[in-house]
């Protein structure tokens, strides 16, 4: 019995021995590559899917970019109002609303007409909000000129030069406690000194476009005709009025030219008294 044991042992290790000689190499280099493969596989679907995720990054960023164009916009509207008191109370109520500020506020008359002008500041992105709402109150345009610059170029640039200008500072800098002479101290403080000039000049640029972006200016011109300027009565009072000025006019100027009047007026007395004279004899 012990004996049909062991042969069954015997018979067992030949069998798996001759197995794995079956297997071989090959078989394990099959293995490995089988694996290898799984792990390329594995890396190229990790790839694609950080690409699709640095691709769906970067869509956003580029509506950012696209949202944060910077961009100048002015208006100048002129109309004509029957009522400039009313006009005005109205112009100012759209202001208040939409929090723009007043900048100027001028009122002249003349023979014709009194006029107004306001200039108006509002954020960039109230603008348009300001302008329609204003159209609402104004009845007869004479005209309106609406004017926008994209200045985001601009903008990218300045600030790329400043930022640059200001790495540039910051190496003179560490130059000008490393100078070990004085012409070398003299010659990085001349060159520092026009570093910041032109770091000063940028930066007041850069303000001015940030300034102008941020916010818009409008400016309304409007006028109310005096009543009676356009009719017959109206034409014949200011024929009337005109006429004199000129007459006033005419006696300034006589006034001015005195002295030529009686300068004239003596050389034709002398030629008046020869010619009496001549007669005479």
């Amino acid at each position: 019995m012990e004996g049909f044991k062991g042969a069954l042992v015997l018979l067992l290790l030949v069998l798996v021995t001759s197995s794995c000689r079956s297997e071989g190499p090959s078989s394990l280099g099959k293995s490995m590559a089988n694996r290898e493969q799984a792990v390329t596989n594995s890396a190229a679907k990790e790839m694609v899917v950080q690409e699709t995720d640095q691709s769906s990054d970067r869509e956003p960023d580029a509506v950012v970019e696209t949202d944060q164009r910077k961009i100048i916009r002015e208006g100048d509207i002129h109309f004509q109002t029957d009522d400039l008191t009313q006009t005005d109370k109205e112009i100012k109520a759209v202001c208040a609303k939409l929090n723009a500020t007043i900048h100027t506020d001028n009122v002249s008359s003349r023979r014709d007409r009194v006029q107004q002008r306001i200039s108006i500041k509002v954020p960039t992105g109230d603008f348009q909000i300001l302008v329609e709402s204003l159209m609402e109150v104004i009845d007869k345009v004479d005209s309106k000129n609406i004017r926008v610059q994209d200045v985001t170029s601009e903008f990218v640039d300045v600030e790329a030069r400043l930022r640059v200008r200001k790495e540039l500072e910051a190496r003179y800098i560490d130059l000008l406690g490393k100078a070990g002479t004085i012409k070398e101290l003299i010659s990085v403080e001349r060159e520092l000194k026009s570093i910041r000039e032109e770091i000063e000049s940028t930066e007041s640029r850069l303000k001015s476009l940030v300034n102008r972006t941020s916010v818009s200016t409008l400016t309304l011109h409007f006028y109310q005709s005096r009543a009676g300027y356009f009719g017959f009565a109206g034409k014949l009072k200011r024929a009337f009025v005109n006429g004199w000025h000129g007459f006033l006019d005419f006696v300034v100027i006589l006034t001015y030219a005195w002295p030529f009047i009686l300068i004239g007026l003596g050389g034709l007395a002398a030629i008046f008294y020869r010619r009496k004279r001549k007669k005479q004899m």
